[in-house]
This record gives structure tokens, C-alpha cells and sequence, in this order.
């Protein structure tokens, strides 16, 4: 290869591996904000004799996003905050009339009343951006 194609095929080959190479990172970053299994885990109340709690977080959405309770038995949505800054610090579930503030950081238990099996309770955050759903099972 003489100098004046090395420098040519030096000035084909860079501009693709940049290419590739931001490719892969941006899709890389894609899948970890739209895939990872954080944003849809699926969590279940703790049962203690005739009430139950669940435990939720609020930062940039909640999550677990997807939950369950046991029917007929009151509930404790326990909503843990560290620096969260955005609309997921407003909960609201609208079947309940529930429009709770949320501190910057700390927690915060909201009382839900005893729900019927099949029940699904809507949440979301005060700007309708991050949503979450309570699945009401037979116990």
C-alpha cells in the first residue's frame, strides 16, 4: 500500500467505525432506559393478619410499575423518595380521589381501603407522565 492510499483508506475507515460506534452506544442506552427490568418489575404487598403493605418508589416514574394486593384487606401504599425532583413526586390515584405530595427525599404511607378482587387501581404522577398499576387478587 503506498502512502496516498493509506492515507485514503484512513479517511474511508474512520468515519465508519465513529459511526458504528455511536450506534452501538446510543442503542445500548436505548435499551437500558425502555428495557431494563427495573421499570417493570412486579411487586406484591406484605400481609400481616387483616392489612398489607406495599412498598413502591418514586423517581423518574414508580416502580415497580406493575403490583398486587390481596382483596378485602387494607392497604399502606408505602412511597419511598430520594431526590426526586421530577412530576413523579405528585401520586395520584383518581378512582380513589388520592393527590398526594411526596417529599425531595423520605417516605410516605398512603392508606388505601379494602378493594375488591379484580379490582385494577390506575396510578400516576401529577402530570399523567409515569403511570403505575394495583392488580386486586382474591387472597
Amino acid at each position: 500500500m503506498t502512502g496516498s492510499e493509506e492515507i485514503q483508506f484512513k479517511k474511508l475507515i474512520l468515519p465508519v467505525i465513529s459511526v458504528l460506534t455511536t450506534t452501538v452506544l446510543a442503542f445500548g442506552l436505548l435499551y437500558i432506559f425502555f428495557f431494563s427490568s427495573n421499570n417493570t418489575a412486579l411487586g406484591s404487598a406484605v400481609t400481616d393478619g387483616n392489612s398489607q403493605v406495599l412498598r413502591m418508589s418514586a423517581k423518574g416514574g414508580f416502580t415497580p410499575q406493575k403490583s398486587t394486593i390481596v382483596a378485602n384487606k387494607a392497604t399502606v401504599l408505602r412511597v419511598s423518595t430520594k431526590d426526586t425532583f421530577d412530576c413523579s413526586s405528585t401520586l395520584e390515584i383518581p378512582q380513589l380521589a388520592i393527590n398526594q405530595s411526596l417529599p425531595i427525599s423520605g417516605t410516605t404511607d398512603i392508606a388505601l381501603p379494602p378493594q375488591t378482587a379484580g379490582t385494577v387501581l390506575k396510578g400516576q404522577c401529577g402530570m399523567n407522565h409515569y403511570q403505575f398499576e394495583i392488580d386486586v387478587i382474591q387472597g
